[in-house]
C-alpha cells in the first residue's frame, strides 16, 4: 500500500514556497520573532537575540522548507537561542555509529515533516541524508518516525507546530483529507516512503 493513501491531487489547494513563507511568517513573525526565508546554499536556522531569527530552507524546494519547520517547531527556546539550533552536522558519507547519531535526532523533526507534509497535500519521503555512506536497511528507522508521527497525531504536539499546522489545513483545504489519512496510516500500519 502506498504511504500516501488514496490521494488525489486535485482534491486540495497547492502551496508553493511563497505561500508557505507567508503562512509561517504571518503566524511567527511576531509572536516568535522569526521567519521562513528562501536562500541558496544549505539550509540553516540564523538565531537573533535583537531582531528577527531565520529559518532558511533551499530555495524554491518546499521539502526543504516542511524539513527546516519541522526542526524549529522541535527545538525548544534553548536551542532557537543558537545558530542551527546548537546542533553538529556530519555531512554525507557519515560512518555507522555517525549515522545513528543522526537518526536519533531526526525521528521528531521527520515525524513532523510527514505531518506537515500531508498538510500540504504531498508525499513526505524519509531522508537518511547519508547518500554516500554504506547502504543500509532503513525499516528500524522508518517504524520510529511512524511511531513518532502516530504519537504526534494522537497528543503531544507543540503549540506553535499546532498553529502552523491548523493554519496549513486551512490554506490547503485538507483538514478532512488529513483525518481520513491518518486514521488509514495508523490502521493498516503504513510506514512512510523511502
Amino acid at each position: 500500500m502506498n504511504s500516501f493513501v488514496d490521494c488525489d491531487p486535485t482534491m486540495h489547494k497547492a502551496l508553493s514556497c511563497v505561500d508557505l513563507e507567508r503562512v509561517f511568517n504571518e503566524l511567527f513573525a511576531q509572536t516568535e520573532k522569526t521567519v521562513l526565508v528562501g536562500a541558496e546554499g544549505e539550509p540553516f536556522y540564523r538565531a537573533s537575540a535583537k531582531a528577527i531569527s531565520e529559518v532558511c530552507y533551499v530555495k524554491d524546494s518546499l521539502p526543504s522548507a516542511l524539513h527546516e519547520i519541522a526542526h524549529w517547531c522541535v527545538a525548544g527556546k534553548e536551542r532557537r537561542a543558537k545558530d542551527d539550533y546548537g546542533y553538529w552536522y556530519n555531512p554525507d558519507g557519515r560512518n555507522p555509529e555517525q549515522q545513528r547519531i543522526f537518526e536519533h535526532l531526526e525521528v521528531k523533526p521527520q515525524a513532523m515533516e510527514w505531518l506537515l507534509s500531508v498538510a500540504v497535500g504531498r508525499e513526505f519521503v524519509v531522508s537518511c541524508d547519508n547518500l554516500r555512506g554504506k547502504p543500509y536497511d532503513l525499516s528500524a528507522f522508518r517504524h520510529r518516525i511512524y511511531e513518532q508521527a502516530c504519537a504526534y497525531v494522537s497528543k503531544d504536539k507543540s503549540q506553535r507546530f499546532l498553529r502552523l499546522l491548523h493554519a496549513l489545513q486551512a490554506f490547503c483545504e485538507t483538514e478532512q483529507f488529513c483525518d481520513l489519512y491518518w486514521l488509514r496510516v495508523m490502521e493498516h500500519k503504513i510506514l512512510p516512503a523511502i
